[in-house]
């Protein structure tokens, strides 16, 4: 039987094209991979100490065509617009100069 770090690598390449990379040689996926599922760990923790449930808002790890860790969030829209509540009321609290300027719609 296969454990979950198992499924999820295998996993993260399924609905991947293959005309928008390849994998290069030389290039450490599963370290980048790894990393990335660490940081998504961290994030799943903290948002399930802030009241969301893993089926409302799920951090998911993986690997950028060039190595590199990338985390990814999938939630509901309610869920989401409670973390934008969570969020603004963090940057107010934040010190002057702190918080970054705004990215606007992805």
């Amino acid at each position: 039987m296969q454990d979950d770090d198992a499924r999820q690598w295998e996993g993260q390449f399924a609905n991947l094209d293959p005309d928008c990379w390849a994998l290069v040689a030389g290039v450490d996926y599963g370290a980048g991979w790894r990393l990335g599922r660490v940081a998504a760990g961290l994030l799943n923790d903290e948002l399930a100490e802030c009241g969301f449930e893993i089926w409302e808002m799920e951090a998911t790890g993986g690997t950028l065509a060039d190595g590199r860790a990338v985390v990814r969030m999938v939630g509901s829209s309610l869920a989401v617009q409670r973390l934008v509540r969570l969020l603004e009321a963090a940057r107010r609290l934040a010190p002057p100069g702190a918080a970054g300027g705004g990215r606007g719609a992805a």
